[in-house]
């Protein structure tokens, strides 16, 4: 059916890259804010619904802050997509964590 794929085309999100402030306050409580808003990546008690947990992470120059335990907060970008008018994040492709001097110095940032 051409008119369904059309459809589909449409409704789908494209992939971007979004890089900010990578929390983790608590256990499986996962959210990104960039300069656009904050996007949530999981929350506790809600299935994971857009791949964040199986997503691989680049490994190397991540720094954390911890602030409760081993949970706190980084520096990183995820590849995936977004629902503007929900805040979350619709699929989640890949995780980079990023040192903490590269969002620090962003002044389309928040401070920390």
């Amino acid at each position: 059916m051409p008119g369904l794929s059309i459809l589909f085309f449409l409704l789908a999100s494209p992939l971007e890259t979004r890089c900010g402030w990578l929390d983790n306050p608590s256990p499986a409580n996962w959210w990104l804010t960039d300069r656009d808003g904050e996007w949530v990546l999981m929350l506790q008690g809600a299935h994971d619904r857009n791949g964040f947990i199986d997503a691989p992470w680049d490994t190397g120059a991540g720094d954390w802050v911890e602030t409760n335990g081993s949970y706190g907060y980084g520096c990183g970008c995820f590849i995936g997509s977004v629902d503007p008018a929900t805040g979350w994040a619709t699929s989640v492709i890949r995780v980079q964590p990023l040192p903490l001097a590269q969002c620090r110095q962003d002044p389309a940032l928040p401070p920390r």
